[in-house]
């Protein structure tokens, strides 16, 4: 097979600019190196790996088959474990792994960038102090084998709530597995091990016949901390656990014991079918390859949302025409319709690693939407407008992106806008602070450097943003993350938003669901016949500019307005939050503003209810970063308003 379109992802265009570079047969892809893959327009950093591994098993697939097995055998749901079907140089085993390993390098990226565990006691040490010895914990464990782990775990976890459970055949592997390791490895001959510790039980049989009852029967304790941790070695068992576990449980910490291959793709689809939000804490790795082997991390249940392809601009117009105002949406359908699924008009896409040496202080699904913004919504219509780039991440991000799509941009299509001033919070980064020596004010320099790789798409403008003009037509995208104070937010307002395009443009709002910039959520809900919400990424707000705006628009109206007027405003902002984190900071959001405007017997009441909330969520979940956050928001909020009342109540004592 050489016909190199006949790999899926790769049409006309793509093939055209990989000829360019020397790839003109699935033989070359086959044997390309990401490093030079990544090079070719149209393929990110994250594709290139599936594109080799996608041309390796098509290779593999077009010899012939062993006598045992059909070469497409490898595809099937059977082939994690089974023994290769194909037997020339390239095994079944050979190819899941290039899988694997793009997993690592892609989808899974961020378990490199935790703290490394030199052995997998280490990382089980790692487990305990992260949740804490005398926390009263539910485990389950999936694959038992003699018990040395579940000895440990009923050792470190002292707490006499704290509960193990232990599911296992005890008659060993199911099937061959890893190309090595024989049917019946790791059998007891049904032998359960012997435990002495009251709190730890095992249920013996295949999981699949086993954990169902056992998850129906309710047996964990709510109030425990739960872990789970997979120790099955193949696919088919881990998936199962991982979907068993998630119709059952909200969240768990989650460990990995053979993450490398069949646990890591058992993963990878896991986590494309079910709803989830995961992070990953600590890891090892295996001395003899670039996979991971034991993994810690934490999964959290979420809502569907499901990838919806972008629409072309005729469409999008009915579309808003006939979309109810999102302030009349209710909750139980707000709920019900999850992220703005309905809504989204791009798919959503895993932005690739920035560069090592730029600092982001956004999210990562932040830095996913922007990238999936501009590779399957931008069509070059306007120009993409990124104001306060700090160290670069977002520019980067839509970069990125416009690399990967198809279409062809005028050069810069960025305008990227930072006042490049160190502030002494900048210098905690010890990267930063090794490269900005003492006194030094300005680090335009630095950031020219760090772009340096996008520039030919970017203009950069150092400096006081406040100076600036828009001179250079229609903007598609407006990313805001700059109104951090009502001037600058009533300058952008009047300097941008006149050149947004109606039906097309798009207005990111980065600070939207945070406790600060009250100005930037009452604006957006003043002028909700304008906007419309079509997407939501942690504290980032994605708005569809509907029609277009008033010539004599006021871009700061709050001075002839009363506060009572702005807290309707801001409740209407409110009601576009769809997570409790960004509900809390919505409140957050209205209990400042009520204290900046000295309304603070409203503050102190609407305080006094979210104060539990805020307190228990802490105490039970600051395992999460963004109960972390949100907490962190609330102390602060709550220190303005004390702070607030006591003066106001020393100037009463005055008179």
């Amino acid at each position: 097979m050489t016909d190199i379109t006949k790999i899926r992802g790769i049409g006309p265009t793509l093939a055209t600019e990989l000829a360019k570079s020397g790839i003109k047969s699935t033989e070359g892809l086959a044997n390309a190196s990401v490093a030079t893959l990544s090079q070719v327009r149209g393929v990110s950093a994250t594709a290139a790996p599936r594109l080799i591994a996608a041309a390796t098993a098509a290779l593999a697939k077009a010899k012939p088959a062993a006598p045992t097995a059909k070469a497409a055998d490898w595809a099937a749901p059977a082939y994690r474990g089974a023994a290769s079907p194909v037997k020339e140089t390239l095994s079944e085993r050979q190819l899941l792994r290039t899988l694997a390993i793009a997993n690592i390098e892609g989808r899974f990226q961020g378990i490199r960038k935790t703290p490394e565990s030199e052995t997998r006691e280490d990382l089980w040490a790692e487990v305990v102090k992260k949740i804490g010895a005398d926390t009263p914990v539910s485990l389950l464990e999936f694959g038992v084998y003699k018990g040395n782990s579940m000895r440990f775990w009923a050792s470190e976890f002292g707490h006499a709530k704290s509960t193990f459970h232990g599911f296992d055949s005890f008659e060993g592997l199911p099937e061959d597995w890893a190309g090595k390791m024989v049917k019946g490895t790791f059998s007891t001959d049904g032998t359960t091990p012997d435990v002495a510790d009251h709190r730890v039980n095992f249920y013996k049989g295949w999981i699949q016949n086993t954990l169902p009852d056992f998850l129906h029967s309710k047996s964990v304790d709510p109030s425990n901390t739960l872990i789970v941790h997979i120790d099955v070695d193949i696919y088919s068992a881990a998936l199962f656990v991982l979907c068993a576990c998630w119709f059952e449980l909200d969240e768990f910490y989650i460990i990995f014991d053979e993450f490398a291959v069949d646990e890591n793709l058992a993963m990878e689809d896991f986590i494309a079918a079910f709803p989830v939000e995961y992070e990953f804490y600590n890891h090892t790795m295996n001395p003899n390859s670039r996979l991971a082997r034991q993994v810690f991390g934490h999964i959290r249940k979420t809502v569907y949302v499901p990838k919806v392809e972008a629409q072309e601009q005729a469409p999008l117009q009915v579309q808003v025409q006939a979309t109810t105002q999102p302030d009349r949406i209710s909750k139980r359908d707000r709920d019900a319709k999850g992220r703005g699924s309905s809504k989204r008009l791009y798919p959503h896409s895993i932005a690739p690693d920035l560069p090592a040496n730029v600092t982001s202080m956004m999210w990562p699904l932040e830095l996913d939407m922007l990238y999936s913004i501009s590779r399957d919504y931008v069509t070059g219509a306007g120009r993409i407008v990124d104001a306060g780039i700090y160290l670069g991440a977002s520019t980067f991000c839509f970069a990125r992106g416009l690399s990967d799509n198809a279409t062809d941009f005028p050069a810069p299509i960025i305008h990227s806008y930072e006042r490049a001033t160190i502030m002494p919070a900048m210098l905690r980064d010890p990267i930063l602070k090794e490269r900005f020596p003492e006194r030094r004010t300005d680090y335009s320099d630095y950031l020219r450097e760090l772009l340096e790789p996008v520039a030919p798409m970017v203009e950069l403008n150092c400096g006081d943003i406040m100076a600036e003009d828009w001179t250079h037509g229609p903007i598609e995208v407006l990313f805001l993350d700059v109104l951090k104070t009502r001037a600058i937010a009533r300058h952008c307002n009047q300097t941008f938003l006149p050149h947004l395009i109606p039906g097309r443009s798009l207005v990111i709002q980065q600070d939207f669901f945070w406790h600060l910039d009250w100005w930037i959520n009452a604006f957006m809900a003043l002028h909700q016949d304008y906007f419309e919400v079509v997407d939501d990424a942690e504290t980032s707000c994605v708005f569809l500019n509907t029609k277009a705006l008033p010539a004599d628009l006021d871009p700061d109206p709050f001075n002839k307005m009363r506060p009572s007027e702005v807290v309707e405003l801001l409740e209407i902002s409110r009601n576009w939050s769809r997570t409790e984190f960004q509900r809390a900071m919505s409140d957050l959001c209205i209990v400042n503003y009520l204290t900046d405007t000295r309304k603070l017997g409203n503050a102190e009441n609407r305080l006094n209810k979210l104060s539990p909330i805020m307190e228990n969520a802490f105490k039970t979940q600051q395992n999460r970063a963004d109960v972390r956050r949100a907490f962190t928001a609330y102390r602060w909020v709550s220190e303005k308003f004390r702070k607030a009342k006591e003066s106001t109540q020393s100037a009463g004592a005055g008179k």
